[in-house]
């Protein structure tokens, strides 16, 4: 699966996943979609089709789950459409953020544009080409903000800034899942992550936010990303502050299999990690370099702790910053926070 999105919603889980990467015609023009109640028996893998008002779309990429108790599904993704050019870059197109929402995984909303710099697209901010193109979006709930007396409930979109020339990390904030959003400003290592896309996050114990991202190689017509050292890194981060986003590289603190690529991170009870090991629907295993084990569960038994390197599949990692502590209720968070990966 490209681009595999993960949740635990209503004791269910809900995969999608991009369904078509560079095709044409309808095929292009949804995402995948299935459930399982335990990672071993899934149903049957649906398209879920995003009718665009516009007739000129040209693909759906990177669909995103964010799942919340009490709210509808959203799903953000990329699309581009024939009848929009990029004259300042060598893409055809450029890339803009969308969203849908189900309360049942059956109907679908009409999808909704995003806008990540703000409803003018305040590209100016970040410098580099003045058209906007965007992909792979991801939200994270961030709980309330206590420096206003309403305290209201704030959202982190990360993104992948497009352009010819950037191919970095981005980050907004807003009051909702699908806005309206104000661009932050990128301090310490993340404004200078480049070549890198299919950021994720996850809130760690402690309060910070940890954000993983897919650093790749490509030779394009610009030659920008050609000498990159591929690679899965990992940045934590304050949480936003004072229109600022401020993160320091902590990629020496996690071990990751060969040939890791974009993926997401969910949060299980651990009830219902420990049932999912007991079935063997996760089994512990440990990278090499590991500086403990395990240290992540792999989805079936096709990749043991000899094979994690080079066996293709979904992996849910385990923080160490997680492991065996305590909440604020006093119960016990271990394996609460898993990382899912594709």
């Amino acid at each position: 699966l490209r681009d595999p999105s993960l949740c635990f919603h209503n004791n269910r889980f809900h995969l999608v996943w991009t369904s078509s990467w560079g095709g044409t015609g309808n095929a292009s023009l949804g995402f995948g979609y299935a459930s399982s109640a335990d990672l071993l028996t899934w149903s049957a893998q649906q398209f879920v089709r995003v009718r665009h008002e516009r007739a000129d779309a040209i693909n759906v990429w990177a669909p995103e789950l964010l799942c919340e108790a009490g709210a509808p599904v959203q799903v953000v993704f990329a699309s581009m459409f024939e009848g929009e050019s990029l004259p300042d870059s060598c893409e055809a197109h450029p890339q803009r953020l969308f969203s849908v929402h189900t309360s049942d995984f059956r109907t679908w909303s009409p999808p909704r544009e995003l806008h990540p710099a703000g409803r003018h697209e305040r590209a100016a901010l970040h410098g580099g080409p003045s058209t906007p193109s965007y992909i792979d979006a991801m939200v994270l709930p961030l709980g309330v903000d206590d420096t206003k007396e309403l305290r209201p409930k704030r959202y982190l979109l990360l993104y992948k800034d497009e352009r010819l020339g950037v191919k970095a990390l981005r980050a907004s904030v807003g009051g909702g899942p699908a806005g309206p959003w104000t661009p932050l400003k990128s301090v310490g290592e993340f404004g200078k992550v480049h070549c890198a896309e299919g950021p994720t996050a996850f809130i760690a114990s402690d309060g910070s936010i940890h954000v993983l991202y897919d650093r790749y190689r490509l030779d394009d017509c610009a030659h920008f990303c050609k000498d990159v050292a591929p690679r899965y890194g990992l940045l934590r981060c304050k949480p936003p502050e004072n229109g600022a986003f401020a993160c320091e590289e902590a990629s020496g603190r996690a071990s990751f299999t060969r040939e890791q690529r974009h993926g997401g991170a969910i949060a299980l009870p651990a009830p219902k990690l420990r049932a999912l090991l007991a079935t063997g629907a996760l089994v512990e295993g440990s990278a090499p370099g590991a500086a403990a084990a395990p240290s992540f569960y792999c989805m079936s038994n096709n990749c043991s702790s000899a094979d994690a390197g080079t066996t293709p599949g979904v992996v849910a990692a385990k923080p160490a910053a997680t492991r065996g502590n305590k909440g604020k209720r006093g119960r016990d968070h271990e394996g609460e926070n898993g990382m899912l990966m594709g």
